[in-house]
């Protein structure tokens, strides 16, 4: 099973840029694709994604974690260096690079945490402070997060850098943070493409809809959510799940 996996994301690490781009033009504004596959990290995925890359050094930890923070494309991380980082501010300022013919930036917030440590990680050298933080190939750089996706036990179509990129988004939408702001975080040039965010269904939507459930389901829901076990990992009989008196 781990030997597919890793088979499975190693390949989507080589292959999925223009597989990807021909399922956006085949399924456009969706987060899933065209057999309804959801295409975002969830919340609780993405930590256990960034939980395993701090195992593979500040290089490879920084870059996922930079990616998963900010929303970027992979090609945008991968043009950042300590010149673009505004420690007065808070932000890092983003060249959007799908804007070819002219110089269009944008700023993003950077969480105190991150900037901290990008400040000590370039003190001791571990970044450099002239250069590139990731003085990567794009081919390098997808091979690095799909190998962290791999050891995660991450597998599907969201275990992909665009997988973090989706899921930025849709945590910012369900954690209402304006559209107009998501928007110009992600570099969008459409509100359309932003809006597709919202449509995405994760846990804070399951709990908005316990709220019009049955007052027995929306019991055992909440039960199941404090166990620790509201997914089950397999699919089972009903008459096999776990014993909960609602």
């Amino acid at each position: 099973m781990k030997s597919d996996q890793r088979s499975d994301n190693l390949a989507r690490g080589m292959n999925m840029a223009p597989q990807e781009k021909a399922m956006e033009e085949r399924v456009p504004w969706s987060m899933y694709d065209n057999i309804g596959q959801r295409k975002y990290l969830t919340m609780k995925e993405t930590d256990s994604f960034l939980s395993h890359a701090r195992n593979e050094g500040v290089s490879v930890y920084s870059f996922c974690w930079f990616l998963a923070v900010t929303g970027c494309r992979i090609s945008e991380a991968l043009a950042t260096s300590c010149q673009n980082i505004d420690f007065e501010s808070g932000h890092v300022i983003i060249r959007c690079l799908k804007k070819r013919h002219k110089a269009v930036f944008r700023a993003v917030p950077l969480p105190l945490k991150m900037l901290d440590q990008l400040r000590e990680w370039v003190k001791k050298g571990e970044l450099d402070s002239n250069g590139l933080f990731w003085p990567w190939s794009r081919m390098t750089a997808y091979r690095r997060v799909t190998e962290v996706m791999n050891n995660a036990r991450i597998s599907g179509p969201w275990a992909v850098p665009k997988g973090l990129r989706h899921g930025f988004g849709v945590r910012a939408i369900q954690a209402g943070v304006p559209l107009n702001l998501v928007q110009r975080w992600l570099g969008h040039a459409d509100m359309k493409t932003t809006a597709i965010y919202a449509n995405a269904s994760g846990p804070e939507e399951r709990e908005i809809a316990a709220r019009a459930w049955l007052t027995q389901d929306s019991v055992y829901e909440s039960k199941r959510r404090r166990t620790g076990s509201w997914l089950m990992k397999s699919p089972a009989p009903w008459a096999d799940g776990p014993t909960i008196t609602a």
